[in-house]
């Protein structure tokens, strides 16, 4: 009988991992695991907040570039104050105040200012056969619900709607359109801004300018608190538009010189009165922008600009703030 045969040693090089072994590599398999989803998760938090932040910059940067170009243009093409009833500007009764460019709505120390801007804007016409002027004669500013002739073929040139400005180059009052075809515009009695306010004793001829109106209202709309929203109307009864969304904050200062033939700035004021409107020569605008939603570990807080004040630092927005911007407004100092 033969006697049976040990298998021999397997070799070092073929035995398995101990247990110390397996334990010690899941460990650092887990540190590195850890390691690699932390930064993940950073990363991917920091891109989420970046494209926030980028988001809230464009609608910042929307909002100014809108602004800026209304109110840079604010009393072009106007030689005069224009006298508009307060219903025209959210008010009531046939009260009327004086509009050269600029009407503002102060919001005080708990709220957004508004604000009313007015032009012409094709005042400037270099071709003579595009320039609306008026062919009838004698109409005074006190004349409602008439219908005017203008110049061939350029009454289609304007809308139903249309605001319009009769300029003299001494006086200027503003209507709204009512009717039009190729040779006439009518300005019916039923509109706000045909029946009141009219300058007395404004008269326009032959040959006076009739130009196109810009008479705009912004404000923010915190209608939904969560995405405050700044919006343009335009003036009177056209529905409101959005311009730039998460807008949170908007306010107004106006610099006014001592005279009305002086173009130095002598004192700042946040709500003008009726002569001051007239004396207005620089806007500082302030605007601040906030993120679309908020950010957990994040602490925030709107800021004190114009006369408002501002929050202490107990949300998670994130905002951005151009405080006091400076615009001379070269338009209203020539008039």
């Amino acid at each position: 009988m033969k006697a049976s045969r040990v298998p021999p040693l397997l070799s070092l090089d073929r035995r398995g991992f101990t247990l110390i072994e397996v334990l010690a590599a899941v460990g650092i398999f887990s540190i590195v695991l850890t390691a690699v989803f932390a930064t993940f998760t950073f990363q991917a938090q920091s891109y989420t907040t970046q494209s926030r932040v980028a988001e809230m910059q464009q609608n910042l940067r929307v909002a100014l570039d809108t602004l800026l170009r209304d109110s840079r243009m604010a009393g072009y093409g106007i030689t005069s104050d224009i006298n508009v009833p307060l219903s025209a500007i959210g008010g009531a009764g046939v009260t009327t105040v004086a509009v050269r460019g600029f009407y503002d709505a102060d919001g005080g120390t708990t709220a957004p200012d508004g604000i009313y801007i007015l032009y012409t804007y094709d005042i400037d016409n270099t071709v003579a056969a595009l320039q609306p002027t008026l062919t009838t004669a004698a109409v005074t500013a006190a004349n409602s619900g008439v219908t005017v002739s203008v110049t061939s073929n350029t009454g289609t040139r304007f809308s139903v709607g249309d605001l319009v400005i009769l300029n003299n180059e001494t006086s200027a009052d503003l209507y709204q359109v009512t009717a039009r075809d190729n040779n006439s515009l009518t300005f019916g009695s039923a509109a706000a801004i045909n029946a009141n306010g009219h300058g007395a004793n404004h008269y326009y001829d032959v040959g006076t300018k009739v130009s196109l109106a810009r008479f705009v209202r912004y404000f923010i709309d915190s209608t939904v608190a969560a995405h405050p929203t700044l919006m343009v109307s335009k003036v009177p009864g056209a529905v409101s538009q959005p311009v730039s969304e998460d807008i949170e904050d908007l306010q107004f200062q106006f610099g006014v010189a001592a005279t009305s033939d002086n173009a130095l700035v002598s004192t700042v004021v946040d709500s003008p009165t009726d002569a001051e409107i007239l004396r207005i020569r620089r806007l500082q605008l302030s605007i601040i922008a906030r993120s679309e939603v908020y950010e957990r570990g994040w602490t925030g807080r709107r800021s004190n600009i114009g006369n408002r004040t501002g929050t202490a630092p107990t949300d998670q927005y994130r905002r951005r703030v151009v405080d006091d911007m400076s615009i001379e407004l070269r338009n209203l100092r020539l008039n």
